[in-house]
């Protein structure tokens, strides 16, 4: 029975006809005409504002790992997943990574926590050449990543070490030009 229904469902598909109401014909790479996918897109909203009033994820409807966050500890890493490495699937690894770390981030050893306070840090920054590979992915604590921004490991600790040291920022803190979207040094200081 699911490969008849896989197959008129392709069929649906070939013929642009709507998937839902049988009716409309579907825009070009959709199966649902417009009137259908606004109705869906209406009732998955109802659904999702009601499983976060319920306190469950507004994802998948479990129960979040974190009172603050409206998605659970899976949902959460999933999205970091499809952000950083480019695959929703590969959550496992970062919840991986996460668990090498001892939950606790790389540069100040405090304990992070998904949804709160934990961040996902390139190592090498994608501006400076760096990769959205596991590999160049670490967890450190939200604080630490805003302020690392675009240094390398090596500049951020040299920066911090001359920071508590009270001293001179001992190289040129590249900075990041919005418009061209690269880096430059500072040529005037």
């Amino acid at each position: 029975a699911l490969d008849t229904k896989n197959a008129y469902n392709e069929k649906l598909d070939r013929s642009k006809i709507c998937r839902k109401c049988r009716l409309n014909k579907s825009a070009d790479g959709f199966t649902m005409c417009k009137s259908c996918s606004e109705q869906n897109n209406k009732r998955q909203s109802k659904s999702k504002k009601q499983a976060v009033e319920k306190g469950l994820c507004s994802r998948c409807y479990a129960k979040p790992s974190h009172s603050k966050n409206t998605r659970c500890y899976t949902c959460l890493l999933k999205s970091m997943a499809q952000k950083h490495l480019n695959d929703k699937s590969k959550w496992t690894e970062l919840h991986d990574m996460l668990l090498r770390q001892n939950s606790v981030c790389n540069y100040t050893k405090l304990n992070i926590v998904v949804g709160d306070n934990a961040s996902i840090d390139h190592i090498i920054p994608i501006s400076r050449g760096g990769t959205n590979t596991i590999d160049n992915l670490e967890w450190v604590h939200r604080t630490i990543n805003t302020m690392k921004n675009a240094l390398t490991k090596e500049e951020f600790y040299i920066a911090i070490s001359d920071i508590y040291n009270n001293q001179k920022i001992s190289f040129e803190l590249p900075i990041f030009d919005m418009r061209s979207q690269r880096l430059i040094l500072d040529e005037t200081s």
